[in-house]
């Protein structure tokens, strides 16, 4: 240690087999010297060895979750590092069959506060390795019903592919003699997961099959999109949202002529000295209800249509603010329509 203090670069030599003396002290179990080393610099747990592996990685690799733990709290950015193989700590846990240091490295990815910790998390649940392959096919691949759980509960990209064009699901498929199939497979369809309908068209086929009319009308309308200014889209907001409020208007008090003043029809033996309420001139209850209808089924097709209008014109990417609002208008124009 003394020597390490004195040249601190001595600690990120590598010998002859690729390895440093934090490695040593890991394959040793000197847990005491491993504690000592970060002592001196907290960086040598991103410190590679052979194919990559840093002591974070190894520690993974044997399930020593202390370590794991140490390497944590003095290095967080060191669950970024990934092998030659392109393996993050998180593939190295699972492939070597560490369970607990999977959940353990799981709980703090969830448990992280720090600036970017989700898009971290995200991150690293979608890696893919060398063959393409991320922590959700692996554990499939490996029978881990648990671990496919928890899995599911993250925000991971659940129809990702690896290198040879396999998702999570189609890979559930094609493996034989899986004890936790059906488990997995109503997890996998919870979270929403593509279900693979035979063998996948490639892209090439797919340019060269004719194109239906279905798909001709979505072009359609998203090349006429794309042809449309900020300015126009502007303007065209503007409008739709006045005829929104038009039609909300019509709603909340419709136009003379078709609603009944029920106390005139009921007061007709009121004394004549008695100031009347005024009502509208009507011809007969029948027609008054189905005018109030044919009324309220139109405005409710403009409404409709002008609220499609919206969420088409919008650009792309504003549907998240958009939904919302949209969703708790239609809620409110439909209770009135109720009310009325």
């Amino acid at each position: 240690m003394e020597i390490m203090r004195l040249k601190p670069s001595f600690a990120r030599k590598l010998n002859q087999d690729g390895f440093t003396p934090i490695h040593l002290a890991m394959q040793n179990g000197e847990t005491r010297v491993v504690l000592r080393l970060l002592d001196v610099d907290n960086d040598l747990v991103r410190i590679q060895g052979r194919e990559g592996i840093t002591p974070l990685h190894f520690a993974a690799q044997r399930g020593d979750l202390d370590l794991l733990v140490a390497f944590l709290r003095v290095c967080p950015d060191s669950i970024e590092d990934v092998t030659v193989q392109r393996e993050t700590v998180l593939h190295i846990a699972l492939t070597n069959g560490n369970f607990d240091a999977f959940q353990l490295l799981l709980g703090w990815l969830r448990r992280a506060w720090f600036k970017d910790a989700f898009s971290l998390g995200r991150k690293l649940l979608n890696w893919q390795d060398e063959e393409g392959n991320t922590v959700l096919h692996i554990a499939i691949s490996r029978d881990q019903s648990q671990i496919v759980g928890w899995l599911t509960k993250f925000p991971l990209d659940i129809n990702i592919e690896n290198r040879s064009g396999f998702t999570a699901f189609e890979i559930l498929e094609n493996e034989a003699n899986l004890v936790n199939e059906a488990p997995m497979r109503r997890m996998l369809c919870c979270a929403r997961a593509r279900r693979p309908w035979g063998l996948r068209r490639p892209l090439a086929d797919y340019l060269r099959s004719p194109v239906g009319i279905d798909e001709r009308v979505y072009v359609y309308f998203i090349r006429q999109r794309s042809r449309i200014t900020t300015e126009m889209r502007a303007a065209l907001l503007v409008v739709v949202v006045l005829l929104i409020t038009i039609s909300f208007q019509t709603v909340l008090k419709p136009p003379a002529g078709i609603l009944l003043d029920n106390t005139a029809t009921s007061n007709r033996t009121a004394p004549t000295n008695v100031k009347r309420q005024p009502q509208y001139l009507t011809t007969t209850l029948f027609m008054l209800e189905n005018s109030l209808k044919l009324l309220m089924f139109f405005t409710a097709a403009f409404f409709f249509a002008a609220i499609s209008a919206i969420l088409y014109l919008l650009p792309f990417g504003h549907f998240v603010l958009a939904g919302p609002i949209c969703r708790n208008t239609c809620q409110g124009f439909c209770s009135k329509i109720g009310a009325t």
